[in-house]
């Protein structure tokens, strides 16, 4: 499997960009480190997607949808950002 994750599909803190600069990081970098501030992720299969989001509605959580699981193609990455 491959992740496609959307930048830009969460908000990103100040905090990374500071990082990014006052360690002249690439956005590569910036991600393989610090994820970006992403902390939990759950997978979950797409007829669970609308009950998913009510609890954590329900919860008061916050979340966001930052990308899918796809079939990986031969010799790419786990994990693609776009």
């Amino acid at each position: 499997m491959q992740a496609v994750v959307n930048k830009g599909s969460w908000p990103v803190l100040p905090i990374f960009d500071y990082l990014k600069k006052l360690g002249n990081l690439d956005e590569r970098d910036c991600y393989n480190t610090f994820n970006m501030g992403v902390g939990l992720v759950l997978a979950v299969p797409v007829e669970n997607i609308v009950a998913v989001k009510e609890q954590l509605n329900r919860e008061n959580e916050k979340f966001y949808e930052i990308g899918q699981l796809v079939a990986r193609p031969e010799g790419e990455e786990k994990i693609v950002i776009k």
